[in-house]
């Protein structure tokens, strides 16, 4: 038998009217105590609480509501978001968006089960999404479906890029030009962050298979963003034997790098070829304009959509729960041959 209102406030201590007031976030005139909410919810939660949809949409007791989490808005998920959007419009679904800013990733998801009635949720690679076991558990009791979005997490269906490609497809590109001494500016956490990962090794296959020299004084960890790139260009640039052309593994790190370049006179692609990877919208617009690996992001878009809304829909077999995108190479004005 499903949890109500009154068996929440039975186990809470409190009034079934404080507990609907929390669920449905209607404490601006007379404030709850935090206190009393995370404990309400917690049990709501624990009860497998989920609101009464037949209050909402009496003939199809469904919400027709879809969650999506990221971090923060960032120039590769602008695109992303823009073709969900679009999709689950098409779909006849709302898309509600929040951002974990400052908020807990519990209290996030708390607020998409009680107080929008979401029926799944797209999760955009996330940081603070590294082991969350429980909170998974907790979605998967619910029966609530979710769909990871250039991420990885245990056997949860995801969108992804082929990662290794694109990190061999970058050197590869690098090779073919001539360069022999070619670094590397890895995502974050490479050991155990599988983007971050593959795309090194990406890297380093095509840069063995040619029996290029692996050299770990070429190996530097970013963590995606522009001051990484810089910070780390101005260490390879400090190097007794100076490379002469750099991967980083994503484009805002390539910004920051060829930023480092400018500042210490270093010429791209003149003295160094830069790539990057993502194909941000900036890419194109730098001086030199960035060679850079591209994700197919309006169509990882559109393949969550559906696989999130096959999920919900029972129709499991319609697309696969894995899915990997081929990336491609863009030659632009920041490689050249040596």
């Amino acid at each position: 038998m499903a949890a109500t209102l009154k068996d929440i406030a039975k186990k809470a201590g409190v009034s079934i009217t404080t507990v609907s007031r929390v669920i449905n976030n209607k404490d601006s005139v007379i404030p709850i105590k935090d206190d009393t909410k995370n404990k309400v919810l917690e049990i709501a939660a624990e009860l497998n609480y989920r609101p009464n949809i037949n209050a909402r949409s009496l003939s199809t007791k469904k919400s027709y509501n879809l969650g999506l989490i990221l971090d923060y808005l960032d120039p590769y998920f602008s695109d992303i978001v823009n073709s969900i959007e679009k999709s689950s419009r098409e779909k006849n679904y709302n898309l509600i968006l929040s951002m974990l800013n400052n908020k807990s990733f519990e209290e996030i998801i708390n607020n998409l089960l009680y107080q929008s009635s979401i029926e799944g949720i797209l999760i955009g690679g996330t940081k603070k999404l590294i082991k969350k076991n429980r909170i998974f558990n907790k979605l998967k009791k619910l029966n609530v479906p979710i769909v990871l979005i250039a991420h990885y997490f245990n056997d949860i269906p995801s969108i992804n890029i082929d990662d290794f490609r694109g990190g061999y497809l970058a050197a590869e590109h690098l090779i073919e030009l001539g360069h022999q001494k070619i670094a590397i500016i890895t995502g974050p956490d490479y050991e155990n962050r599988k983007d971050s990962q593959q795309r090194l090794m990406g890297y380093k296959k095509a840069i063995t298979e040619n029996s290029i020299e692996l050299r770990e004084d070429y190996i530097l960890e970013g963590n995606y963003s522009y001051h990484s790139g810089y910070q780390n260009m101005k260490k390879l640039l400090g190097n007794r034997e100076l490379p002469t052309a750099v991967f980083a593994a994503e484009d805002q790190m390539a910004l920051g790098a060829l930023k480092a370049a400018y500042e210490l006179g270093v010429r791209i692609p003149e003295d160094i070829s830069l790539i990057g990877f993502d194909n941000i919208i900036q890419s194109r617009y730098s001086t030199p304009s960035l060679t850079t690996i591209s994700q197919p992001r309006r169509e990882m878009g559109r393949a969550a959509i559906n696989l999130l809304v096959s999920l919900i829909e029972n129709e499991k077999d319609e697309f696969k729960e894995q899915q990997i995108f081929t990336p491609k190479l863009i030659s632009r004005e920041s490689t050249c041959s040596i």
